[in-house]
């Protein structure tokens, strides 16, 4: 049985993935997402890695410019 960490880990990787592939599809570069929510390319790549947190933010602005 997984514990509440490597679930948590595994789903950041399962979200990194589908936002990577998203941002792709739209034709934007790291940067560009960063830009367009007011963060960084170096945040975007921290969350399409999994190894960073999605924080609120994230969810609100980034859907929106994926969208």
């Amino acid at each position: 049985m997984a514990s509440y960490t490597e679930d948590s880990v595994e789903l950041r990787e399962i979200m990194g993935k589908n936002i990577r592939e998203r941002r792709e599809g739209c034709g934007l570069s790291q940067s560009q997402l960063g830009k367009a929510i007011g963060s960084t390319q170096s945040y975007i790549s921290t969350i399409e890695n999994g190894s960073g947190r999605i924080y609120a933010e994230f969810e609100q602005r980034g859907l929106a410019a994926l969208s």
